[in-house]
């Protein structure tokens, strides 16, 4: 069956999350076959639609509970990407007297495209704040520009290719004292460290189920209920008046269900998955010359546990990509392809890595389901694959 690890990517559907969409579909057993009763329209005011309804509010309330938030404050969308443009998009057309955006340098493109298109078509005022080489956030760059003009301040939680944990309780400190609203995008973070919407302070929080093994198309931003966003899809009152349009009921319900058993027992699940990466980082750097575990150190407490990205100088990430699927181990690179040309990852150019280095990251993220077996197969044959890159960049 391969070796997987690439959890960051997504996590897969679970069996419980599987359960639960046959269960609010109306179909008895797995796999789901014919459905034994209408699960109707949850805007309908007949029983079906009621039965509907049951399930969204219920979904919704199981999610609050798992993130530390009111039921109110849980906006259903259709994944993280749209919970981030909701948030970016919709906090700086509401504040219509402010035309800053700050955002930091190292967000993933659904944090920075929302933004940038912004800047282009609304003519807002989009800076990004520099990281220091762990990742980190430069509070000092972000206080010197945060001002009344500013609109929204948008940090991630946790970034999803270094693994670094943002100081997010210091950012909001210094948000407070200039009345910004802040956005923090959580689709990393969610299922691998606690996550607490009242006690992190923030207004927006994103999350998008298939991190936690829930269905793809899945994912909610919540609100604190003094925020005010303009909606981006109109045609309905549904989730606040601020998402029209007909909730996926089986998908919500298996996203509830994927959340709970992911942040239950969380830390003992997650101090497993955290030992199995130390194992992985100290083989590497122990048996390979020149790799570069990038990112917060390990025993910093600023990363996620389930993470470990490198640089492999000499090898190029195409060519250890492929020889790691010809051995069956699925992992990612750092860098994003657009438009067929792959290109160095601005999360490592912004951290100081050379673009010489990020074309050779390759990033392994653990799950639930990783054992110390794979890992072991995985250190054993990965010294052969990253010499056999290194040729095969020679060659080039």
């Amino acid at each position: 069956m391969g070796i997987y690890l690439d959890y960051a990517a997504t996590a897969g559907m679970s069996a419980a999350a599987l359960a639960a969409y046959c269960a609010a579909a109306g179909v008895s057993g797995i796999p789901c076959g014919a459905p034994d009763r209408v699960i109707g329209n949850p805007s309908s005011l007949h029983a079906p639609g009621r039965r509907a309804r049951q399930i969204v509010e219920d979904s919704r309330e199981t999610i609050a509970e798992c993130l530390g938030a009111n039921p109110s404050e849980v906006v259903f969308t259709n994944g993280g990407t749209e919970a981030n443009n909701l948030a970016i998009k919709g906090a700086f057309l509401a504040a219509k007297d402010k035309n800053t955006i700050l955002v930091s340098a190292i967000e993933h493109h659904s944090v920075l495209e929302p933004a940038a298109w912004l800047a282009q078509y609304c003519s807002a005022n989009l800076k990004q704040i520099p990281v220091d080489k762990h990742g980190i956030v430069d509070l000092a760059a972000l206080k010197k520009e945060a001002n009344n003009d500013v609109a929204l301040i948008s940090v991630m939680l946790a970034n999803n290719e270094i693994g670094t944990i943002e100081p997010i309780g210091e950012i909001v400190v210094l948000a407070r004292e200039k009345q910004i609203p802040v956005h923090t995008d959580a689709i990393a973070a969610l299922g691998q460290i606690p996550i607490n919407f009242g006690e992190l302070g923030v207004d927006m929080l994103s999350v998008a189920g298939h991190k936690v093994g829930g269905p793809a198309a899945t994912g909610a931003l919540l609100v604190r209920r003094k925020m005010r966003l303009e909606p981006l899809i109109h045609g309905g009152g549904q989730e606040r008046g601020l998402r029209a349009g007909t909730q996926d009921v089986p998908a919500i319900a298996a996203f509830a269900a994927a959340l709970a058993e992911a942040t239950t027992e969380l830390a003992a699940k997650t101090a497993k998955i955290a030992k199995l990466r130390d194992e992985l980082v100290a083989s590497i750097l122990a048996n390979i010359p020149s790799a570069t575990l990038e990112g917060p150190p390990i025993k910093s407490g600023q990363r996620l546990p389930g993470n470990a990205l490198f640089t492999f100088a000499g090898a190029h990430a195409d060519d250890l990509l492929l020889l790691l699927d010809l051995a069956e181990i699925a992992a990612s690179t750092g860098a994003a392809c657009t438009a067929g040309v792959t290109q160095a990852s601005h999360v490592l150019l912004a951290c100081g890595v050379s673009e010489q280095a990020a074309h050779g990251a390759l990033r392994f993220t653990l799950g639930p389901n990783t054992t110390q077996a794979e890992i072991a197969h995985l250190c054993a044959v990965l010294p052969g694959i990253v010499a056999q890159a290194r040729k095969a960049t020679l060659a080039r």
